[in-house]
């Protein structure tokens, strides 16, 4: 069971890293991606 939620983790991590590599829009409703979103 471990092993399988660490897979999920894993997999969602590299999915967001791969958005913010690409430039993926991200939802202008979250004030904590606000300033990320506005300093590129």
């Amino acid at each position: 069971m471990r092993r399988f939620i660490g897979i999920i983790l894993n997999a969602k991590y590299r999915v967001e890293k791969d958005h913010k590599d690409i430039g993926v829009i991200i939802p202008l409703d979250d004030e904590e991606l606000k300033p990320l979103i506005l300093s590129n």
